[in-house]
Parts: structure tokens; sequence; C-alpha cells
């Protein structure tokens, strides 16, 4: 998990670099560039949100309440031997 957390925070990183990338290609008058390097930021901060979601679905889905064995059930619900 925590692989995963580091993963976000460098596609994060990536995507504020390439974004600064294209904001001086833009400055610069390099238009094709400019473009490129705004795909290349979509795309990081596309794959670092893919994975945060993943993330939190997953912790959704794995912590739950588990019952300890022999608990109480409710009335009605208890079985007869």
């Amino acid at each position: 998990e925590a692989s995963l957390w580091a993963a976000v925070r460098a596609l994060e990183n990536r995507e504020r670099l390439v974004t600064r990338m294209a904001d001086q290609s833009q400055a610069r008058g390099q238009p094709r560039s400019t473009r490129s390097f705004r795909a290349r930021a979509a795309a990081a901060g596309e794959h670092a949100q893919t994975v945060r979601t993943a993330l939190s679905e997953a912790a959704a889905t794995t912590l739950r309440t588990v019952e300890p064995e022999g608990a109480a059930q409710p009335p009605g619900e208890q079985d007869v031997a």
C-alpha cells in the first residue's frame, strides 16, 4: 500500500513538472511542445487519480467488521440443534 501511495505522489509530481515545462514552452512560442507536455501532464494526473481511486476502493472493501466466532445472533436466528 505504501508503494502505491508513493506512486501517486510521484505521478502528481510528474504532472506538476510537465505542466511547468508546458508553460515554459508556451512562453517560448513552441505550440507543438506545449501540446505534448500538456497531454503528458494530463495523463500523469489521470494515472494518479486511477491509483488513488483503486486504493480508496480497496480500503473500503477490506475494512469491515468481523464478528468473533460464537457471537450472539439476533433473536429468531439462533441455530436449533
